[in-house]
């Protein structure tokens, strides 16, 4: 995924069926620092005291939060100008009935079964109209509910001076399994890694990704089919002859696959527990 950026309301991204993600942890903090940073403004109280600028800074900074509150949303553009975009995002999830009254979120990125239901899912994350269902892309009993709360609107505001991000699209099935379905992934059970030839054969659902036992490979499903693939690429390479004895220590591809793969861990915001060398 990829932040929202101003220049993006020139084309077709923020058209409304399309779905993104929303971190709303410092959503009201971020908006009060665009207000404070704007030039010649003053934060006074009605009485006229104002602090210091300085001190306001502190403020924010101790009231700045690393933790992330992500919400699937839906995006309306308010306004716009070349310097502010202003947007309204409406909370979206799954559930498995199309009653509303039946309030059980389900998650479906997360027991995706194959690298075509893997495509078809993010496919319809580019296009999810009111018309369409998950059914026609192969994934049933699985329904995109809009809140219909005001409260469950949240405005964000972008400007050409905001250095955080809030707003995300280019959204895959590892962003939704990590970001809104609490990192549940079916097929390695939360380790954020599979032992290829102990599937039974599953792992083949997902691409070119048998291999023998005694290797760890990236989940194909909540780390990724791309990446999953590469570093099937290298274990073949140089895992298995080096397991074999035949192979250099440590060479570079192996080492830059395994900090590639923890950086996708990171980000994700997995814990990252893979071989740091070819032995484990």
């Amino acid at each position: 995924m990829r932040p929202v950026e101003i220049s993006d309301a020139t084309g077709e991204l923020l058209e409304k069926d399309r779905l993104f993600l929303v971190n709303i942890a410092n959503l009201g903090l971020r908006y009060f620092e665009q207000i404070f940073h704007r030039k010649g403004t003053v934060i006074q109280s009605k009485a006229g005291l104002s602090l210091p600028n300085e001190v306001w800074t502190m403020i924010l900074e101790l009231a700045h939060t690393d933790e992330s509150r992500w919400r699937l949303v839906k995006v309306e553009v308010v306004s716009k100008t070349p310097e502010t975009l202003v947007l309204h995002c409406s909370r979206h999830t799954f559930r498995d009935s199309k009653d509303l009254e039946d309030d059980s979120d389900v998650l479906p990125a997360g027991c995706l079964e194959d690298k075509e239901k893997v495509w078809a899912f993010e496919d319809y994350l580019t296009r999810a109209t009111p018309e369409s269902t998950l059914e026609e892309f192969g994934i049933i009993d699985t329904y995109l509910y809009r809140y219909p709360e005001p409260r469950y609107i949240y405005e964000v505001v972008l400007d050409t001076a905001a250095k955080d991000r809030c707003l995300y699209t280019c959204l895959d099935v590892p962003d939704i399994i990590a970001r809104i379905e609490d990192g549940r992934c079916h097929f390695c059970n939360g380790q954020r890694w599979v032992c290829p030839g102990c599937t039974g054969g599953l792992v083949g659902d997902y691409g070119d990704l048998f291999m023998s036992c005694g290797v760890k490979l990236a989940c194909p499903l909540c780390m990724g089919l791309d990446l999953s693939q590469r570093h099937k690429g290298v274990l073949d390479a140089f895992f298995v002859p080096r397991w074999m004895g035949t192979g250099a220590e440590d060479p570079p591809e192996w080492t830059a696959m395994r900090e590639e793969v923890k950086d996708r861990s990171r980000h994700l915001g997995y814990e990252t527990r893979f071989y740091e060398r070819f032995r484990g």
